[in-house]
């Protein structure tokens, strides 16, 4: 069996054959069939994890078919972890016979995410500035917005060179990707969970919540309370038809 993890909250240690990772918070990770492998949780920082054991050959397939068979540990996948963890409370909600229809439709979609977190080489420093950047910035992705002279302590450049490098790499300064980012975060809160939209903006780094709402609204479309609600409303619809 193929077994699909994604880390909530906490840190530990992956070792699977010959390689060893480190798994937190955020992360998803992949143990393939009949690996030897074992993992530990850290004593100070416990993993809260969602999985999946997955059998028959679909997964592997797919992961071939999407170039990231081999690929074991993906950081920062939180999209990914938000379809892992509503599929498990929609598959326990779920009768016997529409389980299996649904977890095949949902396990391409897993994978399809995933896709989006290949590693790409780093071919000198000036490459590595932007996934260095972008790992700091989704550390801040619970935290308040850090200021430009930070991110640029962050990237060993000046501000002006940062945002230029950044651009460049992911088409946005510094500051919008990491809003975007949280605003795709909220919308995976609101989609798995029930919290209160003043709690996500907390949750999210934003005091006010009227602020938050406004840049959701901006970024997004539309407000956190229609967007959770249209979420909620195409899944019933769409996903799940009545047979």
């Amino acid at each position: 069996m193929l077994v699909l993890e994604y880390v909530e909250r906490g840190s530990g240690t992956l070792r699977l054959g010959g390689a060893v990772f480190t798994p937190q918070a955020g992360d998803v990770y992949i143990i393939p069939p009949w690996s030897d492998h074992s993992y530990a949780s850290s004593a100070s920082h416990p993993w809260v994890k969602h999985w999946f054991n997955l059998g028959g050959a679909l997964p592997m397939a797919l992961l071939e078919a999407y170039g990231i068979a081999g690929v074991w540990h993906f950081r920062h996948a939180y999209e990914c972890g938000a379809i892992i963890k509503k599929s498990i409370e929609i598959l326990r909600l779920l009768p016997p016979e529409k389980q299996l229809r649904f977890m095949e439709f949902q396990v391409h979609r897993i994978i399809r995410s995933l896709a989006a977190f290949k590693p790409q080489p780093a071919d000198d420093e000036t490459d590595n500035i932007p996934a260095r950047l972008r790992d700091f910035l989704h550390s801040h992705l619970y935290k308040p917005m850090p200021d430009l002279a930070a991110i640029a302590r962050e990237a060993r450049r000046s501000p002006a060179q940062t945002i230029r490098i950044f651009r460049q790499a992911t088409g946005m300064t510094p500051y919008h990707y990491l809003l975007d980012q949280k605003m795709r975060a909220a919308g995976n809160l609101l989609f798995t969970s029930d919290a209160p939209v003043g709690e996500i903006a907390r949750r999210l780094g934003f005091q006010d919540e009227y602020y938050f709402s406004r840049l959701f609204r901006r970024i997004m479309g539309r407000s956190p309370r229609i967007f959770r609600e249209q979420l909620n409303e195409a899944c019933e619809t769409r996903m799940f038809p009545l047979r």
